[in-house]
């Protein structure tokens, strides 16, 4: 896969992974507890990183250029390091800062957990399209 057609997967995660992501929590709505907020942060992170690796995993697949099994077990990998990682940012900000995530606006909490979600999930996808490469 050449690097033109994988910036494109990038930029096609970032921009629809924010979108579902603004969306759901926005629909959601969770603020009343942290706990939920955390969660939702981690599930921010883990859209980006479904919506680049399935397309990515699909085309690969089509070239028998990745074995699919290898590819899947390393999704589900990053799934969960994705999501852990959108937590842990969520709890250090909130602990270091001295932010109260409940006290926030519905709108600032909405765009705060989407952009995190969005960053790190970008992230995980550089490290995930690099692994899944070799």
């Amino acid at each position: 896969m050449n690097k033109k057609r994988l910036k494109s997967y990038l930029n096609m995660s970032v921009f629809l992974g924010g979108v579902i992501n603004f969306f759901l929590i926005l629909i959601i709505g969770v603020f009343s507890k942290e706990i939920y907020n955390y969660i939702m942060t981690g599930i921010c992170s883990v859209i980006p990183v479904l919506i680049f690796s399935v397309p990515v995993i699909i085309e690969l697949n089509n070239y028998g250029r990745i074995r699919l099994k290898k590819a899947i077990l390393f999704l589900i990998i990053f799934v969960i390091i994705s999501f852990g990682f959108g937590t842990l940012i969520e709890v250090l900000i909130n602990k270091v800062f001295n932010v109260d995530i409940c006290k926030i606006g519905r709108m600032e909490n909405t765009l705060y957990n989407t952009l995190i979600g969005v960053i790190i999930g970008n992230i995980i996808n550089n490290i995930y399209s690099s692994v899944i490469k070799k």
